[in-house]
């Protein structure tokens, strides 16, 4: 039924169209997947199959889901991963060192030392360190390398089952000083990189020693006392350049088929790129604030052309362009004249000739109706103020 519903309606075909429309169309097929999953079970009411979809996660996105039940790879920093475990966690930039841009300012802060900032002579442009300053420098060094440390136990600690360690040091350096301190924690709060720290102890374990001592050339270290797992050790080596093309070799041999082909292929563009980066649906103020951060980009609708009069209504005047024609008749007839037919048309011409009237509206105004307005009471009246009579009347009580 929520097949044939969604079929009928056409709310597919409607939400595919959206942004994030992919994700969409596979969250509807998780919902049509449940139902016929709640049919099979025999659920009775619509109020079993809603609470069947509930306790399924309906309210989760399929990606969510996916990822809920281990199917996904997620990506996590390790703050965001405080309190989650999963079978296999892959720890990366294990070989950068922390930065320490937040030592080198001429004035430092601690929340217990206070501040220490370095000593000034303006006169002789000199600044040196102090005491104070170096005192909150150390502070905030070991308090740095103290988070460090906690933030490496919880990255090491989210694996359930596999552990993988990932970082880049100088291996030939690094293999005989870890194999030194095999077994000890000295380097636990002096190591610049994660590494550094957690390499000699990594090094009392039989399956990291031996591949170090091969590349130190030193004795492997013994097997320290409560291990009880397996590690895997894969060394890369450097890239060579040996065999690789120089610049100026390629550029002496150039391949006119090829460089013809490549600025083929890299300067085609799609004629309806524009239109492909929008949504069936999409808002008019995101279409506008899409513009205007691209002014120079040609625009991905094009402006409506202006609808005309129909054809029927060509050179026809409307009502409201015949009663406006009149309205500046009547406001700049001369009064001074006779307002006879004749004294009506010379002032119609007198707009026309001022462009402050259109031809063709001047054509639709009735001469013999407001040369008889100007011969009625109300017309009189209006004359006799302009001639300094005054403009009096009566009005009826209600």
């Amino acid at each position: 039924l929520v097949a044939s519903a969604l079929e009928e309606t056409g709310y597919v075909q409607y939400a595919a169209g959206l942004p994030g429309g992919g994700e969409r169309v596979r969250t509807l097929q998780w919902m049509v997947d449940r139902c016929r999953q709640a049919d099979r079970l025999a659920y009775a009411d619509l109020g079993q199959v809603l609470e069947f979809l509930e306790r399924s996660g309906a309210s989760q996105t399929v990606a969510e889901a996916e990822a809920t039940a281990g199917n996904a790879v997620r990506l996590l920093t390790v703050h965001g991963s405080k309190g989650l475990e999963f079978p296999m966690v892959v720890v990366a930039g294990l070989g950068r060192s922390r930065s320490h841009r937040d030592l080198e300012g001429d004035v430092l802060a601690h929340r217990e030392l206070g501040l220490g900032a370095r000593a000034v002579d303006p006169e002789r442009r000199l600044r040196w360190a102090t005491v104070r300053r170096e005192a909150v420098r150390a502070r905030l060094d070991a308090d740095g390398r103290a988070e460090e440390l906690r933030v490496l136990y919880v990255a090491l600690t989210r694996a359930r089952e596999r552990l993988a360690l990932v970082g880049t040091v100088p291996l030939a350096e690094s293999a005989g000083r870890w194999l030194g301190l095999a077994g000890t924690t000295a380097e636990l709060t002096t190591g610049s990189k994660p590494l550094d720290r957690l390499g000699p102890l990594l090094a009392a374990h039989p399956d990291v020693a031996a591949p170090l001592a091969a590349l130190s050339g030193d004795a492997p270290a013994a097997r320290g006392p409560g291990f009880g797992c397996r590690w895997e050790v894969h060394l890369g080596a450097p890239a060579t350049a040996e065999g690789i093309a120089t610049p100026e070799a390629v550029a002496a041999t150039p391949c006119p088929e090829v460089l013809e082909r490549l600025e083929a292929e890299s300067s085609w563009r799609y004629p309806g790129h524009g239109v492909a980066r929008i949504a069936a649906k999409v808002a008019v103020g995101d279409l506008a604030r899409s513009e205007a951060a691209d002014p120079e980009a040609e625009p991905v609708l094009a402006p409506p052309a202006p609808l005309g009069q129909p054809r029927f209504a060509r050179g026809v005047a409307t009502p409201t362009e015949r009663g406006s024609a009149v309205h500046l008749a009547l406001a700049h007839q001369d009064l001074d004249a006779p307002c006879d037919q004749d004294a009506v048309a010379d002032c119609l011409a007198r707009l026309v000739r001022e462009q402050l009237l259109d031809a063709r509206l001047a054509s639709a105004v009735p001469l013999a109706s407001l040369a008889a307005f100007w011969q009625t009471a109300l017309g009189q009246r209006l004359v006799g103020r302009r001639h300094g009579e005054g403009c009096t009347g009566r009005c009826p009580s209600a």
